[in-house]
Parts: C-alpha cells; sequence; structure tokens
C-alpha cells in the first residue's frame, strides 16, 4: 500500500468504526461539556463519512501529499540536507527515509552560521543547492526570518491520531518550520574535577561561592546556541536578571565557541555552561561526567527543519521533513538521546525525559526571537568582553 493511502485508509477506517459505535450505543445521558462545542463534522464528498474539521485537514493534505508531492519527489530522486550534525545523527535521519521512498540523501555538514551564510549566498545568485536545512533551534528559526525558508505543513505534522510532547506541536507558529525533538541545555561537570557538595544549587553560587573562582567556562553569548538561551532565562527570572548577567561577566569566565563539549570530556575544563544533556549520556557516556541544572531551571532546545526557499528538490524536501516524525526517524532519534516529539515514542534513556528538567520558558517563536535581540544586547552592554 502506497505511504499517505495507507494514512489516510487507517482515518477513514477509525471515522467509520466511531460512527457504528455511535449508532449502537446505550441510553447514557450525555455529560454536560466543560468547553465550546467543537464545529460540527463535515461530509467528505468521496466517502460520506463524517470529519471533524482537523481530520478534514489532514485527510486533504495527505491526499495531496499522495498525489502530487510523492510521485514529484520520485521524480526528484535525491534531496540534499544541510545540517550541522555527524553523521551517526545524519544516519537517524536518512536511513529509515532512504528506505521508505528510495530517495537519496545527500549532506553538507558544517557549523549553523557557515550553512546559514551558504544558503543565503545560493540564493542571492539563483543557484541554490540546499533542500532541507537543519542544526539547532535559533538558527532554523533565523534563516525563516531573514527569508531563507518557506511556510509549508506536513501531514503528519497535523495527523489527529497523534499525540505530542513537549507542550509544543510539529509546526511552529511561523510555520517556517516542523518541530521534531529536545535537546536539554545544562551545565556540564567533569565528576573528576568537581566534587558533587558544589555542583551549584542556584545559578547564583557560580559567583559567589570561591570554589568556582577561575574555574567557569562558557559557550559564547554572542552566537546562536545554549548560552543566549540561558541568558534569556536568566532575564526572565526576578530573582536572577540582568544583576547575574552582570556579575557572571564580572566573573570573567572563559568562553569557548565551539568545543566545549568535547574539553569537558577530556577533562581539560572542569564545568561547561552550555552544554546538552545527551552529550553526557550518549556522546561521551565513558567520560566522568554529569549533567546539571541549577534550581531557576535552563532551557530545552527545540531542534527543527526548515524548507529551504528556491530549492531544486522542493517535493523530495517536503518529504524528507514529514518522514522525520514518522515512528522510525523518531525511535532513531530517542536511541540518539533526544526527547521525541511524538508522544507515542518513549524517550529510551530515562535521565533525559523532559519531565526531570525545569524548563521555565517553552521553546516558541516569541522566545527564540528575544533570544536572537540579545546578541546586540550583549554586546552594547559589554557584558562578557
Amino acid at each position: 500500500m502506497k505511504p499517505f493511502a495507507r494514512l489516510m485508509s487507517l482515518g477513514v477506517l477509525g471515522m467509520i468504526a466511531v460512527l457504528v459505535l455511535a449508532a449502537c450505543g446505550g441510553d447514557d445521558p450525555t455529560p454536560t461539556p466543560t468547553s465550546p462545542p467543537a464545529a460540527p463534522p463535515t461530509a467528505t464528498p468521496t466517502t460520506g463519512v463524517s470529519m471533524s474539521p482537523e481530520e478534514l485537514a489532514f485527510s486533504e493534505l495527505a491526499e495531496k501529499f499522495e498525489q502530487e508531492i510523492l510521485p514529484a519527489a520520485l521524480k526528484e530522486g535525491t534531496v540534499t540536507w544541510y545540517t550541522c550534525h555527524n553523521s551517526t545523527d545524519q544516519a537517524r535521519h536518512i536511513d529509515p527515509f532512504e528506505a521508505r521512498y528510495n530517495i537519496t540523501v545527500e549532506v553538507v555538514q558544517d557549523a549553523p552560521g557557515s550553512l546559514i551564510e551558504r544558503i543565503k549566498a545560493e540564493q542571492a545568485v539563483g543557484r541554490v543547492i540546499a533542500d532541507v536545512y537543519n542544526c539547532g533551534g535559533t538558527s532554523a528559526r533565523i534563516l525563516g526570518w531573514d527569508g531563507g525558508a518557506e511556510q509549508h505543513t506536513v501531514p503528519t505534522a497535523i495527523d489527529p491520531s497523534i499525540e505530542w510532547a513537549g507542550k509544543l506541536l510539529p509546526s511552529t507558529d511561523s510555520k517556517l518550520n516542523t518541530l521534531f525533538g529536545f535537546f536539554v541545555g545544562v551545565i556540564g561537570i567533569n565528576t573528576a574535577q568537581v566534587p558533587e557538595d558544589k555542583y551549584p544549587e542556584s545559578w547564583w553560587d557560580l559567583v559567589r561561592d570561591p570554589f568556582w573562582e577561575g574555574k567557569l567556562y562558557m559557550g559564547s553569548p554572542f552566537t546562536p546556541g545554549y548560552l543566549p538561551t540561558f541568558m534569556h532565562v536568566w532575564l526572565e527570572d526576578p530573582t536572577l536578571g540582568e544583576e547575574f548577567v552582570k556579575a557572571l561577566s564580572d566573573a570573567k569566565p572563559i568562553i569557548i565557541a565551539r568545543g566545549g563539549a568535547q574539553q569537558l570530556a577530556a577533562g581539560e575544563i572542569p564545568m561547561f555552561i552550555g552544554t546538552g544533556c545527551n552529550g553526557v549520556y550518549v556522546l561521551y557516556k565513558d567520560a566522568p561526567l554529569a549533567c546539571h541544572q541549577p534550581k531557576e531551571g535552563s532551557w530545552s532546545t527545540a531542534f527543527l527543519h526548515s524548507w529551504v526557499k528556491g530549492a531544486p528538490n522542493s517535493n523530495a524536501g517536503l518529504l524528507f521533513i514529514d518522514n522525520v516524525l514518522s515512528k522510525p526517524v523518531q525511535k532513531n532519534l530517542s536511541a540518539g538521546g533526544m526527547s521525541p516529539i511524538r508522544a507515542d515514542v518513549p524517550v529510551a534513556i530515562s535521565e533525559l525525559a523532559l519531565d526531570n528538567f525545569f524548563l521555565p520558558i517553552p521553546s516558541t517563536d516569541e522566545h527564540e526571537k528575544a533570544i536572537r535581540e540579545l546578541y546586540t544586547w550583549t554586546d552594547q552592554k559589554g557584558y562578557f568582553k
């Protein structure tokens, strides 16, 4: 059976079953609704089966993908993915996709800033190579805000039969990205160098406890990454605010723009502010590391795919984005330390479940825009110079 035909047939069968059960139901009284009534169902002209607006939207989009996008994607035969992820993480996306569709995935790997500039340069001369872009949550959004990505919605993202984790939906508010999972940012600690009783209970401990003097290392506050997201959390918390940002700046932490987690795992530094907890349990699982979150919380980065404007293989690109929400890819990503967005896919490493962390601010477009403004704000304030 064809990929999207299966989705639609299962949905229609499920709705028919509901109608049959309703027709055979008993005389139990209907409870008084506590919320406004849903919009009346609509009968589709092809099946005559009544659908809710959500079911109808999914059915129509799935049909479009089946009849238009899929054949065009198969004709394109390839998709080019620009990403910062390593080859192991790439395979978690690519292998199920190529097996399902027999479409080849070409990868260009680099740092997010370099990839964004490359895409912009390609678009400026009208010779776009990238079809899909993905790295962290901030850079993918920036690509869209700067006009480098197209709005899109893929069928799986609006499938009403799927429940989503993380209190966010796959389609972002702007429709410029598709969200597929989460990494939690923390303080990485080398346990061979830092005793457990010195782990900071509060962010303030890093600047008030003499133990940490000369031992502070962190990511760059001037480029996309965990550190600017942490700054947003600090500034939104009245118990921290700009006072804490200034105090941390005055403590003269050493900024490591790239490779901080690797240096931490190698024992070259005792701690690093702004690493993903997944690194502790997956990438550097044999190193003496702990991921630690102070009581005021930190940030969960939402990982996103962008559909590049002017993509030469645009249909294959959309198919690739849709497939990242499939169970096989979500299971692969979970095994790699990511918290999947599908609620029906368990978190493979229980320590990385989002419920284990205090995440006071969701990774929405609104908050990501505020984070982007912090690059300039931090520079203008003269912090961390």
